[in-house]
């Protein structure tokens, strides 16, 4: 399943700053909530101007906040997926949205 304009407003409340909000938006349109997608850091550092270890930090820092979960290896590329957290399903129908976590990314 893939991300919905509900997801992109639930998105929006994390307090996510500068390349790890770039890097999201970038790596969203591939990411699914079923299945693991290979993320290839150096063609999303070509597409946005970042170096790889630039890349693979933001990417690190969404992990921690629970916007993405690291999957199985493929070789030497990593997979991510989307978590629940992001998800229609995550909640009860009728259910408040829980509170994002206050995570602040900037250093």
């Amino acid at each position: 399943m893939r991300p919905t304009h509900a997801t992109l407003e639930r998105l929006a409340a994390y307090r996510l700053r500068g390349q790890t909000h770039r890097v999201m938006l970038t790596i969203l349109p591939r990411l699914h909530f079923d299945r693991d997608e290979v993320v290839l850091l150096d063609d999303v550092g070509a597409h946005l101007g970042l170096s790889v270890p630039h890349v693979g930090r933001a990417l690190g820092e969404l992990v921690v906040a629970g916007l993405i979960q690291r999957g199985p290896r493929q070789g030497r590329r990593a997979t991510y997926r989307l978590t629940g957290a992001l998800a229609d399903e995550a909640r009860p129908r009728g259910a408040a949205p829980a509170d994002p976590r206050q995570i602040d990314f900037t250093r």
